[in-house]
């Protein structure tokens, strides 16, 4: 009972100490001496923390009252009360003192241009397109800024849809925000200068400099879609379209228009007796292609029995508005394989410039020509990547092929020791570190296989290439690299051309089956983006006695050449070592015959394969030979062909 009594009393204590300071504060704050006002409320607050009517006195007044023979004592209890408000007016006094330095030390708010971008890249607003501004607000002042709004002045904008997220918040001292305005450019829009005024204010009437944006509109260009390449995958992976069998049919639908099409729909119109495979849906959206873009479709279907040999396939492929409005319908030339099981055996006279007629085989895989040279002390590497790991990523149809034959003609043709060959199907970053080394060591194998001034170094690759967009050089894309971050996953071509110029190799011959604008044959690696848009620096070699073949230039694409089963540039290039390339007949093939007949070739067959422009180039700093051929002779091959 008496410790109760004694908490009880040091209780009541402390309330009336805790009210002794409120008051205190609250003379502290009538009089503006607002830091005492704080530490006041704040004592008051460790002693009693809670706000309220604070008992200070009770009165109790006592009465005995006669009832007859009894009598009754009644109390009345009086209670005084004071106001006690430390926490609520600890906050108001907290405000008032960072009013009053935000009034002496404000916010300064500052506007700033950071880009346009527009799906064209042409920074003009084109009617159909939705382009984005992005700016940048920042807080330069001594105080933050307070409930910070933008707003939004279009004086001069006709056929702009404009969508800017207005409210910012607070903006901290030294912070900065990035906003994007969002312009949905009408198909109806002028040809004008189109003004934007973007200004910045806070909740004390503070306000930025005016951002004054001015872009030129451009009114809506017809689109003009069309099917810009075809390719056929099916079952037995040798491009004939047999009874019963499942193809895939992968195209490529560009806009070759100058303006940007609506929502496209991609529909397979199939005829009598052709079917959709299961699980294969006959429409796919393709959204809208902007100019020079393109998107990648695919179907997959089957047909019966009843065709006849060669019978023209009814399959076409109709584009369309979402709305309804056809663009294009394109049939697809396809046509009905009946295999043979007659079994033919040619038997043919093995020289260099034989041909196979009536065969399906390939006539420089069969005839390998003999060369007339042994180089026991050349080095060669032997890339052929055909199977990326990475969803979606397009195979390079043939590269395993042409690995395969270029290192037959090393050792029959070129003279070179099988052991002293590096042969890589589907190599990986490990594999081209390993072989060529890193920025920190260039010492690979390659260099390590080297015998100085003796050795000739021979490096062939027929696979992907691509570009890193933030720095624009260009990358080979091993296996199990991803384009979209090549820079941290491939190997750069400037690198390999680095490490290959510390080497001490007699002559370096360099050829390149690839394009690095990131695109390919068998479509796009990169996502969201069009290779157009990228454009590569140019990679200039440092390579003493070298000779370099590139199968494109740097934006155009290695096609590939279905009916040889190569892509184009290799077949043409190991053609050339056959003999066709040798103009004067001498039987020694250099590398200015071999780069003259490959420029020849390549782009003539190329524009006739597919449309499609591919100049092949040469750099040399020397003129080297490549082959020396023997007389023919009459050695005897079988070829076996079924029709």
């Amino acid at each position: 009972m008496g410790m109760l009594f004694s908490l009880a009393s040091t209780l009541q204590a402390n309330q009336e100490i805790a009210l002794e300071y409120y008051k205190n504060a609250e003379e502290k704050a009538k009089a503006n001496e607002l830091e005492l006002a704080l530490e006041l409320y704040n004592k008051a607050i460790s002693l009693y923390s809670t706000d309220g009517e604070m008992v200070v006195e009770k009165i109790v007044d006592r009465k005995i009252i006669s009832q007859g023979r009894t009598v009754k004592q009644v109390e009345n209890i009086k209670i005084k009360k004071a106001p006690y408000y430390p926490n609520k007016r600890l906050k108001e006094v907290q405000d008032r003192i960072a009013e009053e330095f935000h009034a002496s030390h404000p916010p300064e708010l500052q506007l700033n241009w950071i880009s346009f971008q527009d799906p064209t890249n042409d920074n003009v607003l084109d009617g159909g397109e939705v382009g984005s501004i992005a700016i940048e607000l920042k807080n330069v002042g001594e105080s933050a800024a307070r409930q910070v709004k933008l707003t939004l002045k279009t004086d001069n904008t006709n056929g702009l849809d404009i969508n800017l997220n207005p409210y910012i918040g607070e903006l901290g001292v030294g912070k900065s925000i990035i906003r994007t305005v969002s312009v949905n450019v009408n198909k109806s829009v002028p040809n004008m200068m189109q003004q934007l005024i973007v200004q910045a204010k806070d909740k004390g009437g503070y306000q930025s400099n005016e951002l004054e944006i001015v872009l030129p509109s451009k009114s809506h260009q017809p689109d003009k879609i069309i099917v810009a390449k075809l390719q056929i995958e099916d079952l037995n992976a040798d491009g004939l379209i047999e009874p019963t069998e499942m193809v895939t049919v992968k195209a490529t639908v560009a806009n070759v228009g100058k303006g940007i099409s609506n929502n496209l729909v991609a529909k397979l119109v199939l005829g009598e007796n052709v079917y959709m495979a299961p699980d294969s849906n006959n429409s796919v959206l393709l959204g809208k292609i902007y100019p020079n873009g393109a998107k990648n479709i695919q179907f997959s279907f089957l047909t019966n029995h009843k065709f006849f040999q060669n019978q023209p396939l009814p399959i076409s492929l109709l584009i369309e508005d979402q709305v309804g409005d056809e663009k294009m319908l394109s049939d697809l030339g396809l046509f009905i394989n009946i295999p043979s099981k007659k079994v033919v055996v040619n038997v043919l006279p093995k020289n260099s410039k034989a041909s196979l007629r009536n065969t399906n085989l390939v006539d420089v895989d069969m005839l390998v020509p003999e060369g007339n040279q042994v180089n026991e002390n050349a080095i060669a590497v032997v890339i052929g990547n055909r199977n990326y790991r990475k969803p979606g990523l397009p195979r390079v149809e043939y590269a395993h092929n042409d690995a395969r034959t270029m290192k037959q003609y090393l050792i029959k043709t070129m003279g070179f020791d099988e052991g002293n060959i590096f042969y890589f199907e589907d190599a990986t970053t490990a594999n081209f570190t390993e072989l060529f080394g890193n920025k920190e060591n260039h010492k690979g194998r390659v260099f390590n296989h080297i015998k100085p001034n003796l050795s000739d170094l021979f490096i062939y690759y027929s696979g992907h290439g691509a570009p890193d967009i933030k720095s624009r050089n260009s990358f080979f894309v091993p296996v199990d690299a991803d384009p979209n971050y090549i820079a941290l996953s491939g190997y750069s071509l400037d690198l390999f051309y680095k490490n290959m110029a510390k080497n001490a190799a007699r002559n370096i011959v360099v050829v390149l089956d690839t394009c690095f604008s990131g695109n390919s044959d068998g479509g796009y690696l990169l996502g969201n983006i069009s290779p157009a848009m990228v454009n590569l620096n140019k990679v200039k070699p440092q390579l003493k006695n070298s000779v370099i073949f590139s199968s494109t230039r740097v934006d155009q694409v290695s096609v590939w050449f279905h009916d040889k089963k190569h892509s184009l540039f290799t077949y043409y290039f190991l053609k050339g070592l056959t003999g066709a390339a040798d103009k004067n007949n001498d039987l020694l093939i250099t590398s200015s015959e071999l780069g003259n007949y490959v420029k020849e070739s390549v782009p003539y067959q190329a524009r006739r394969l597919n449309g499609f422009e591919q100049d092949p180039t040469l750099i040399q700093q020397q003129e080297v030979d490549l082959v020396k051929l023997m007389d023919s002779k009459q050695n005897i091959i079988h070829t076996v062909n079924s029709f």
